[in-house]
């Protein structure tokens, strides 16, 4: 993997309310009048005070910052709408400019300058009029701080403090260096109008320069609560909560995104975080999604001849409860250079986390993945899959570490990709099989030391199934039992026929079934009724038994056999009759 995966991971420290601006600070310290000292103004110039920004657009003041021979009017402001709205502050009079961006210049009416507000730190919502009581639409006060900020620190911020925000609309956070950050308890609603109203593609936080054309660099987006109520029912594209076309290093950080819980089933098209459109080196971290329609994290790809969505990490974040009709998978991935790291999705009606390559035109497919560690639980289809319907074939896939547990059909299936090492996972209790490999044609696929136990309650019973179509598979240590009451893995490995073909180059190697407690004596490599055994590979087997004891057991020509019992080494011969050979020691 290249180490541009590797993108920091350092914990946020908790948003809390930004501290007053340093004008309002010197007003509280010093009165009025060391603050006019510090503004060059000489003793004496009054210090006015007005109720709201309409009372403020209604009053000229005099005056240029720092010049002493003509001071400049300071007036405090009690409120952007009422006083006590927490959208008030400290202004001076600034002949230099009539901008007017709603809460930090404020232009009168007829007047030659404009009211500039004393500030330093992030801007805040409420300045512009955002309202924060979950009912009056808040979007354009959004917009108009979003637009304001100044460079402060390293980057422009926007701070939402404690409040519910309702959004009717689009928030457009399309300017390089932004950061938005929600305090304690910082709500949007997420209320937009039904399907059929809404633009193809709707979303409540979009980044999107010029249509996408345009990179955006280093949004941030952290602490805030997306509580959302609606949304597109379009299914044909990504219409995220959170949609991130064409970011190069954006970051969404400690972020929830919810389904309001007065609705129960939100419009098929929605989905929760998506980072998209050749976006690269992006930051998905310590967030959660909970009850969207179709993907709860989503990395599509980006069309063939355009930048792919790349370089993007996934780490400690926690997707569940997906339950519409198109998809409902907790994580998706058809992007480049992905890192998955230690997270959960369960109780999604589709699959935990899917790798696939989707129908673009060409098709473009999903590579270099890395999944690290998490759980992939009590999904309604599997923990894990890797699929594709098209040419276009998921390589390069290494999944180490991870449970896939208690889901509904399989713990994980690799359908058809090349290039996958799956390392150490812990697979048990589903319902299905515990892993299934080939189903569509995989190849080079290789399981190394893992925990199979339990599964098949359901169906298939059996540990891991491969199927006819693949082709060099190893399946390398590692233990596979079933310790129930009432069996229910009732197969080690199973050879899976398709169409009368024989799976090729299979390995297997050194597998241990043969636990105190494990019914699987006799069931370590099974070829399923009608099938055919290995046509080619190698096995390198310990298990109680010789190897015709009842029925001979099949392997490729040249496979090992140590009976763990007697120590007695047997090996595969090309004789129909008598296909296993004692090996003599002197």
């Amino acid at each position: 993997m290249d180490d541009r995966s590797s993108v920091s991971s350092a914990p946020m420290k908790a948003a809390t309310e930004p501290k007053p601006s340093w004008g309002a600070l010197l007003v509280s310290v010093l009165g009025s009048i060391g603050v006019m000292a510090l503004l060059g103004c000489p003793a004496g110039t009054n210090l006015g005070v007005v109720r709201t920004v309409a009372d403020l657009r209604a009053t000229i003041g005099t005056g240029t910052i720092g010049d002493a021979t003509n001071p400049p009017t300071v007036v405090t402001l009690q409120g952007h709408s009422t006083p006590g709205d927490g959208g008030g502050g400290l202004f001076s009079w600034d002949s230099g400019t009539t901008a007017d961006d709603g809460g930090t210049l404020i232009h009168p009416t007829g007047g030659s300058g404009s009211w500039r507000r004393l500030y330093d730190g992030p801007v805040n919502v409420r300045w512009f009029g955002a309202k924060g009581d979950g009912s009056t639409p808040d979007q354009v006060a959004i917009n108009a701080a979003v637009n304001a900020a100044a460079p402060s620190g390293d980057g422009l911020n926007v701070f939402f403090p404690t409040g519910t925000y309702r959004l009717t609309s689009t928030i457009r956070a399309d300017r390089d260096g932004l950061t938005l950050t929600g305090g304690p308890d910082a709500v949007l609603l997420v209320d937009p109008p039904p399907p059929g109203n809404l633009e193809s593609y709707p979303e409540a936080l979009l980044v999107a320069q010029n249509g996408g054309a345009t990179t955006t660099h280093r949004v941030v987006i952290e602490g805030l609560t997306f509580q959302v109520k609606g949304g597109s029912d379009n299914t044909g594209g990504s219409a995220g909560v959170i949609q991130l076309n064409n970011c190069a290093d954006c970051v969404v950080r400690h972020v929830r995104v919810v389904r309001d819980p007065s609705v129960n089933v939100l419009p098929a098209g929605v989905d929760g975080i998506v980072m998209a459109a050749g976006s690269i080196g992006g930051l998905i971290q310590g967030c959660t999604v909970d009850g969207m329609a179709k993907v709860g994290i989503y990395l599509p790809p980006n069309v063939v001849g355009s930048p792919n969505t790349s370089y993007t990490r996934i780490d400690t974040s926690e997707v569940r409860n997906m339950n519409g009709t198109i998809g409902a998978v907790g994580i998706g991935i058809g992007a480049e250079h992905v890192v998955v790291s230690n997270c959960q999705a369960h109780d999604n009606l589709g699959s935990g986390l899917l790798i696939q390559t989707i129908g673009l035109t060409p098709p473009r497919a999903p590579g270099d993945i890395q999944i690290i560690g998490g759980h992939y639980d009590a999904n309604h289809v599997h923990g894990i899959d890797v699929n594709t319907a098209y040419s276009a074939i998921p390589n390069n896939i290494q999944v180490n570490d991870v449970n896939t547990s208690y889901n509904w059909q399989n713990g994980i299936v690799v359908e058809n990709a090349t290039n996958v090492v799956i390392s150490g996972p812990t697979v048990a209790y589903n319902r299905g099989a515990g892993m299934v490999i080939g189903s569509s044609g995989a190849s080079r696929v290789q399981v190394i030391n893992p925990t199979v136990f339990d599964n098949g309650s359901s169906a298939a019973h059996l540990g891991i199934g491969i199927s006819s179509r693949a082709d060099s598979i190893t399946i390398a240590g590692g233990r596979l039992y079933d310790d129930l009451a009432v069996p229910a893995q009732l197969y080690g490995i199973q050879l899976i026929p398709d169409s009368g073909r024989a799976p090729t180059n299979i390995r297997i190697l050194d597998v241990d079934c043969d636990g105190a407690n494990s019914i699987l004596q006799n069931a370590l490599v099974v070829t399923a009724p009608n099938g055919a055994e290995a046509a080619s590979g190698f096995y390198r087997i310990q298990h109680a038994g010789n190897p015709e004891d009842a029925a001979p057991f099949s392997a490729p020509v040249g496979s090992q056999y140590v009976n763990t019992t007697s120590g007695v080494l047997w090996v595969r011969v090309p004789d129909t009759n008598f296909p296993w050979e004692q090996v003599v020691t002197q």
